[in-house]
C-alpha cells in the first residue's frame, strides 16, 4: 500500500513511531538499508504527517 494512502490508518500511526516502507523496489532498499543502521530520520517522513 503507498504510504500516502496510511492517513487516518493502523499504518499511518504506526509509521509515526518506526520505520516503515512502501512494498516496492525502493521501500525495500530503504527498508534493507534500515537493517544494516543506515536509516536517516527526518522529522515529518511523509507529506500527510505535515
Amino acid at each position: 500500500m503507498p504510504n500516502d494512502s496510511w492517513e487516518y490508518t493502523t499504518a499511518g500511526e504506526i509509521a509515526r513511531f518506526v520505520p516503515m516502507f512502501e512494498m516496492n523496489r525502493e521501500g525495500f532498499s530503504a527498508a534493507i538499508n534500515t537493517l544494516r543502521g543506515r536509516y536517516i530520520y527526518w522529522e515529518h517522513p511523509y507529506q500527510w504527517m505535515e
